[in-house]
């Protein structure tokens, strides 16, 4: 850093003055090091990795139950559906033989019919 050196003797560096700015120079760097430091969590999303496993566990019941249900029911296919109160929607993740997120208004059909 080429930052000069202080040219102070042993005894200019025992008096209370010398400590008192040696000691309020040390608490400023670590506390600006802990805050340079921290800075980065001001950034993350804490919340992600919560609800990436919850979507998980969420994945892992839905297969869980779609797999026995339909073994279990002697059936072809099997829709499990989730009702979500908001948007006054039920969604199903998984469906047996398809793919990606089905979703249907809760009046309509004969899964609305089963909800109402």
């Amino acid at each position: 850093l080429n930052i000069p050196h202080h040219n102070l003797t042993e005894s200019q560096l025992d008096l209370r003055i010398s400590r008192i700015y040696r000691t309020t120079g040390a608490c400023v760097g670590v506390v600006a090091g802990c805050l340079l430091g921290m800075s980065c969590l001001m950034f993350m999303d804490t919340d992600a990795a919560d609800r990436a496993r919850r979507a998980k566990e969420l994945h892992s019941v839905f297969e869980h139950v779609m797999t026995n249900g339909k073994d279990l029911f002697q059936a072809e296919r099997a829709s499990l559906f989730m009702l979500d109160a908001e948007k006054n929607e039920l969604w199903s993740q998984v469906a047996t033989g398809t793919k990606g997120i089905i979703k249907v208004c809760s009046c309509c059909g004969l899964v609305g019919a089963c909800v109402n």
